[in-house]
């Protein structure tokens, strides 16, 4: 039964934010199989029909079949757990990780590496393999979704952990490819990653955080207190901080006649503004709290 407004306390989950949540991370999973799907049939199955997306260049097969598997894998994990789904979502967590770790090692001399078994034809050259840093998120990916499907307290706290490096590893792919799209640091770098395993990377940690927000630490975004508002409303701000500092200043250090010394006391002021706003309004919010607490106690 669910709680009314009054009922709730603080660390209660709102429903409400429960509701919009489950509707982005079932947005999440079609999008995923979508394009993990045409990706991966484009190599598969090789023939004029799919003359315009070959043309685009598909990503890469291991990286489509690693997102498959992830999309199959946490599909399982949102669903009732029967005898079968408990033994199939681990073993499609491990898939995913030999996958990644077969890309990660393929600098190793004299290493097999997983076969992929593709249709070559004359219109379809070989594919690349999968970059370094995608392959790192995937096997961070593959570590938490099967840290996921044991139910303690270790595994708890070890999938808030994992899922945290999760996001940090994704952010450094992303943020990896735009940096070298727009040219920051001189001419524009060869892209890295594919632009369909950037997106499914992207919606595979975001499901994953959303699954997280159920239970342990990252269930405090889904709070209907004054705490999980201003986790909600801060943590966008903290994470643009920085990627917006660097780009500014790569943009001005570019482009600008100030010395670097200026251009970085700005920046860096700048900041120090920035946090102490976050401050004065982290602590507004306490103090007010504090106040109707104190008023309802007398």
């Amino acid at each position: 039964m669910l709680k009314t407004a009054q009922e709730m306390l603080p660390r209660d989950p709102d429903p409400a934010i429960f509701s919009w949540l489950e509707h982005i991370e079932n947005t999440c999973l079609i999008l995923l199989f979508l394009i993990s799907s045409a990706n991966l049939a484009a190599w598969l199955m090789p023939a004029p029909g799919w003359s315009v997306l070959i043309r685009w260049q598909p990503m890469q097969p291991e990286a489509a079949l690693a997102a498959l598997f992830s999309t199959l894998c946490l599909m399982f994990l949102g669903t009732g757990q029967t005898r079968w789904k408990k033994w199939i979502s681990p073993l499609l967590a491990v898939v995913v990780i030999l996958l990644a770790a077969s890309a990660l090692f393929r600098f190793i001399p004299n290493f097999p590496g997983l076969p992929v078994l593709l249709a070559y034809t004359e219109q379809v050259a070989k594919p690349a393999r999968i970059d370094t840093p995608s392959a790192g998120a995937f096997l961070v990916l593959g570590f938490t979704m099967l840290a996921m499907t044991v139910e303690n307290r270790i595994a708890v706290w070890l999938s808030d952990l994992l899922t945290l490096l999760l996001c940090g590893s994704t952010l450094t792919v992303i943020s990896s490819y735009l940096f070298g799209k727009w040219s920051l640091f001189g001419a524009p770098a060869a892209a890295s990653a594919h632009c369909g395993t950037l997106a499914c990377l992207v919606l595979l940690t975001i499901i994953a955080f959303l699954r997280r927000t159920e239970n342990g630490i990252f269930s405090i975004y889904t709070g209907s207190g004054n705490g999980g508002k201003l986790a909600r409303i801060l943590t966008p701000i903290l994470i643009l901080i920085p990627f917006l500092r660097e780009t500014s200043q790569a943009r001005l250090l570019g482009v600008s006649t100030m010395p670097a010394e200026n251009v970085t006391a700005l920046l860096a002021s700048t900041a120090v503004v920035i946090s102490i706003a976050l401050l004065l309004y982290l602590v507004w919010r306490i103090n007010r709290v504090e106040t109707e607490i104190h008023a309802l106690a007398l």
